[in-house]
Formats: C-alpha cells, sequence, structure tokens
C-alpha cells in the first residue's frame, strides 16, 4: 500500500515553500506538487532521537488541503490493483484526471452481467430502454 506524507522540499527565492506530497509505493519514492506555499511560520522542525531533524508543516489550511487530496487519492486506489505498479505509474495514475462513467457504458455492463446470470428477459427489457434513449436523443 502506498504512503502519502505532505511535505516541503525547497525554499523559493521569496522565502516561502512548495507543498508536496511524499509517495513511497514498492520500496521507491515519487513527488506530487500541490501548487500550495507555506511561510515560515507555518512550518516546524522535528528531532528524533537520534538528532535527525525533519521539518513538518503546521499550517492547517495546507494540512486540510493536502489531506483531503491523500483522502482522494486513497479512494483512487483502492479502485485500482496497484501492488504491481511502480511508484512512478502509481503517481502518473493519481494524477489523471477521472471522467465519469457514460451512463450507456455502464448500462451495457449491467446488462452484460445479467445476460452472464442467466436473466435474459431482465436484460431484454433494458437493452429495449436503452436504445428508446438513444432514439429519443437523436
Amino acid at each position: 500500500m502506498a504512503k502519502f506524507v505532505p511535505c516541503v522540499r525547497n525554499k523559493r527565492s521569496d522565502g516561502l515553500y512548495s507543498v508536496y506530497i511524499r509517495v513511497y509505493h514498492n520500496n521507491s519514492l515519487q513527488y506530487i506538487n500541490t501548487g500550495l506555499l507555506v511561510g515560515k511560520k507555518g512550518l516546524r522542525c522535528v528531532y528524533d532521537s537520534n538528532r535527525n531533524g525533519s521539518i513538518e508543516i503546521t499550517d492547517k489550511r495546507v494540512l486540510k488541503n493536502c489531506l483531503d487530496r491523500i483522502e482522494k487519492y486513497s479512494e483512487k486506489i483502492n479502485m485500482i490493483n496497484a501492488k504491481d505498479l511502480d511508484c512512478k505509474r502509481l503517481v502518473s495514475l493519481l494524477e489523471e484526471k477521472q471522467e465519469g462513467l457514460s451512463f450507456t457504458e455502464f448500462t451495457k455492463g449491467f446488462i452484460n452481467d445479467m445476460i452472464n446470470e442467466g436473466r435474459e428477459n431482465p436484460a431484454r427489457n433494458y437493452k429495449l430502454a436503452l436504445s428508446n434513449i438513444h432514439r429519443i436523443r437523436s
């Protein structure tokens, strides 16, 4: 399963930091640019037991935006089988704009499922309704 962490990578010349979402999946690392910026007041340095420092984002507005994005990414990952994808391919799938499934495509799939289940009579009714919809639209 992929791990997502909001982070900053580099300081810009105007003193603001660019905010990224770090994606760790299948032993590799990628970053997704959020387009958000945070000032020094929205950051803090945290040290672990080995005295290694890391910068955490404390700005609530930026964190909320990042967490909303991470939630959407998690939902997308749950809809696909991401185990076999490398991190780069996973990030490209997450950044793609998702278009909704058309009604016609969904209905054709539903009808095929009904036929495969041995429910030909109701499937015939759905086929007729779909063809009438297309006839009315054109």
